[in-house]
């Protein structure tokens, strides 16, 4: 089997790496801040939505890891942690208090960026929940496009409320889409009471998307790259039609669009490319 190379950034010593493997398509975000737990501080805020920045955009003067971004087709971020049994465990409870007001809103505001980032953009997103995602954990493990449970005490805190506060990066609108929460009450509901929802409880909302082990990270690493290849098999402008133009548009325009995206493909070049080369390798394959 081929080795696949990969290449380690470090964002913010001993709290953050960003990995690159180019020829699989993936990128991943590790937290790696085991002294808090990895809480979100003001400067973790500030780098993530930096990083959100630098991977949608290619700039003039472009960082080291956004040169090899930009020069291959990666279609996956997955978000990980290495301290054990804790995903995220939300702002710093530490820091927050000292917050100028100016801080607090530029904490906010990158906080958001990055929500927003990992829900809009091209690349699916994916959180490896290996244990708590508490608070702010919680608003980041339900705005990625999926979840991966790695441990049997993977779990869901909404504890915001218990510190005097409503989730604010966008978790309520998230969880109108995911799961079973449809109604506003209900999610108001789950908000005040603080809900903590375990991996069963998870895997009944149908807010997990695999259950693998975090032992065996060669299996995990192994799903990444699977949907990883499916993505790339996918034209590069048809997949950014279906993840990104499709879900910004109002439920009542979707059948038109659908119906209109349809029609720009249909028996179009690449379509009939692909016919072509599926029906001459199955006739050479017949004939060996």
């Amino acid at each position: 089997m081929k080795q696949n190379s990969s290449f380690q950034f470090e964002i913010i010593k001993d709290s953050l790496e960003l990995e690159l493997t180019p020829e699989l398509g993936i990128a991943v975000l590790k937290f790696t801040d085991n002294a808090t737990r990895n809480a979100i501080t003001l400067e973790k805020s500030e780098e993530l939505a930096l990083l959100a920045s630098r991977l949608k955009t290619p700039s003039p003067t472009p960082v080291d890891y956004q040169q090899l971004f930009f020069s291959h087709d990666f279609t996956v971020l997955a978000i990980q942690s290495s301290v054990e049994n804790i995903f995220i465990s939300g702002g710093s409870l530490k820091e927050i208090p000292r917050f100028s007001e100016s801080e607090s809103v530029r904490f906010t505001s990158n906080m958001r960026q990055f929500t927003e980032f990992l829900r809009t953009s091209a690349l699916v997103s994916i959180s490896l929940l290996n244990g708590l995602a508490i608070g702010g954990g919680a608003e980041i493990a339900l705005a990625t496009d999926l979840r991966f449970s790695l441990s049997e005490k993977a779990a869901v805190s909404l504890a915001q409320a218990k510190w005097g506060v409503p989730a604010g990066w966008g978790m309520m609108q998230d969880l109108k889409g995911k799961g079973v929460y449809h109604s506003e009450r209900r999610r108001g509901i789950a908000m005040a009471a603080q809900e903590m929802w375990t991996l069963p409880t998870l895997v009944a909302m149908d807010l997990i998307d695999a259950e693998l082990s975090h032992k065996n990270e060669s299996a995990w690493f192994s799903q990444l790259a699977s949907l990883a290849q499916n993505l790339a098999h996918c034209p590069q402008k048809l997949r950014s039609e279906l993840i990104e133009s499709r879900p910004t548009l109002p439920e009542n325009r979707l059948p038109r669009f659908d119906e209109e995206l349809f029609s720009r493909y249909w028996m179009k070049d690449l379509h009939l490319r692909r016919i072509e080369g599926f029906l001459s390798r199955n006739s050479i394959s017949k004939r060996s």
